[in-house]
């Protein structure tokens, strides 16, 4: 567990303390910090005190996995570069104990596990008791939302879902609309986010593309949450650049109906941006402890397929995979520098296409890796501070490699 002088290591020589309260929390992103920061459910707002107060008392109830991830969560939202250059040496010097601190917790927290695991048998049920990603489909108009939709997609990864449709139709056709409809049928939820445009119209209905995949998840009974953006929020993003299209011109009335279709359902309005990587993990988790959503989700084989290859005598990486699985882990790993380094996804993408595969084949080869667990989505920064998505093989996947040596290298 952590000790009283980390604690105060972290809170007085770390974070900060301002007249009793901590750093530069007030309530209301101190209840913010823990879902958005930590991927946990706490509300601080059940404990009487301060934010330093509440934040203690937090701290040094929790187990040791839980506090390794609040330590981690405050060394995110306050990095070195937050503080006033004469003091960044003694944070980064500081920064550097408590990540030590971190791991020590870390290493306590899975001996603890260890020691309270027995052998028992694995129930049909098991699936329903793994942790599972969520695949999110996200959908809006493009070119007007293109930052709020970076900042959900940023918001699902943190919450260790899996980001669906991103960036991937840009432009809408009708045999682009099927494969959409088959992207919101594999995807767990859909999320939208609506501005201040309808969008682009399908000629047949006259409604507009954003509008057909919101009836579609509706149609196919597709748990949804909508994320608002206020007027306030609107006018605001219009003042930025008064030459942004930012309200509907052509389609006022369609635009108004879609609108008041969204708000039956379940819908978030929000007033600025930061508001929309906290109000998605929100949704997410109010979607989750729903039962009535019977999530599918991405389970790791590690957690399943591999009990039950063992108990047939079998090796649990000697399974085969398809060819397109095949060509997408030997074309991330002969992009690597390291082991450990994941590759960007359009670099994968680029190199494999000039390789003579097809679109079509990287994406199969990719959406099969994830669900297998060989695979998963990271967000990761260039040295311009600008995020981007990329794979990294998992574990398994790597274990998967090793073991199938010979077939990986035999790949042209």
């Amino acid at each position: 567990m952590i000790t009283a002088n980390e604690i105060n290591l972290l809170i007085y020589k770390y974070i900060g303390v301002n007249n009793g309260y901590l750093g530069d929390f007030n309530y209301k992103s101190h209840r913010e910090f823990y879902p958005l920061y930590c991927n946990l459910d706490i509300n601080p707002e059940v404990i009487e005190g301060t934010t330093r107060q509440r934040f203690i008392k937090i701290l040094t109830e929790a187990d040791n996995l839980t506090q390794a991830t609040i330590i981690e969560g405050i060394l995110e939202k306050y990095p070195v570069s937050y503080f006033p250059n004469n003091q960044q040496s003694k944070k980064e010097a500081i920064k550097s104990t408590l990540i030590r601190v971190v791991q020590r917790l870390k290493n306590e927290g899975e001996l603890a596990k260890l020691s309270q695991q027995t052998e028992r048998p694995v129930k049909d049920n098991l699936v329903t008791n793994i942790k599972k990603k969520l695949q999110i489909f996200i959908s809006s108009t493009y070119l007007d939302l293109k930052e709020e939709r970076q900042q959900a997609v940023e918001a699902i990864l943190r919450n260790h879902h899996i980001p669906a449709g991103m960036e991937l139709f840009q432009a809408a056709n009708k045999t682009q609309f099927e494969v959409i409809k088959q992207w919101i049928e594999e995807s767990d939820i859909y999320m939208l986010i609506l501005g201040g445009r309808y969008g682009s119209i399908e000629p047949t209905s006259g409604l507009s593309y954003t509008e057909l995949e919101y009836q579609y998840a509706l149609e196919i009974n597709k748990p949804v949450f909508s994320i608002i953006l206020s007027n306030s929020y609107l006018h605001k993003k219009l003042s930025y650049n008064p030459n942004y299209n930012v309200f509907e011109e052509k389609e006022k009335e369609r635009y108004q109906h879609f609108k008041e279709l969204v708000k039956q359902k379940m819908i978030v309005e929000i007033s600025t941006i930061q508001d929309i990587k906290t109000e998605i993990g929100y949704s997410i988790r109010d979607l989750e402890k729903d039962h009535k959503n019977n999530f599918q989700g991405w389970v790791r084989p590690s957690d399943i397929k591999n009990y039950t290859l063992e108990s047939k005598g079998e090796r649990p990486n000697s399974y085969e995979i398809s060819p397109s699985e095949k060509n997408v882990l030997f074309g991330i790993i002969s992009v690597q520098d390291s082991p450990e380094e994941a590759v960007s996804a359009y670099y994968l993408k680029d190199k494999m296409e000039k390789n003579g595969y097809s679109q079509a084949e990287v994406n199969i080869g990719v959406r099969k890796l994830l669900k297998r667990g060989f695979i998963e989505i990271v967000e990761e920064a260039n040295y311009q501070g600008e995020t981007y998505i990329a794979y990294d093989i998992t574990k398994e996947g790597g274990a998967w490699i090793l073991e199938n040596e010979k077939e990986i290298l035999s790949i042209d």
